[in-house]
């Protein structure tokens, strides 16, 4: 899911935290990342992420907080870089997962196991933030 401003891709990625769990999504072979966000057109960050969390996840955040911004090479072109925006949103204890819950495609992962499949890089960002 990424957006393009003047040939530059970018990517808001988005760190989900419940019970020591954590929001991720698989692609077609299996492999677990954190999710990722599409704006739509004229539309902020912090706005796609609220859409995301009511449209696509049925969830109401209590809070979105930005982490940092990183530079990195782009997996179908080494020689191309795009630029990720990091989020983190929290839910409320009460919040009910309904959509969750039969999904195959995005699951809650214990965060020990996270680790496996998360760069040091990009967990040591998000595990950095207060709560």
């Amino acid at each position: 899911m990424n957006c393009s401003t003047n040939n530059q891709p970018f990517k808001i990625v988005i760190w989900i935290e419940h019970n020591d769990h954590c929001l991720v999504t698989t692609n077609k072979d299996g492999d677990k990342h954190l999710l990722e966000v599409q704006p739509e057109f004229a539309e902020t960050t912090l706005e796609a992420i609220e859409r995301y969390g009511k449209d696509i996840l049925g969830l109401s955040f209590e809070t979105i907080e930005y982490v940092d911004i990183i530079e990195q090479t782009t997996h179908q072109h080494v020689e191309r870089t795009e630029t990720v925006f990091l989020y983190r949103a929290e839910i409320s204890e009460q919040e009910v997962l309904p959509k969750l819950t039969q999904s195959q495609i995005i699951f809650w992962l214990p965060i020990e196991k996270l680790r496996q499949n998360v760069s040091s890089n990009f967990l040591s960002k998000f595990t950095k933030v207060n709560k």
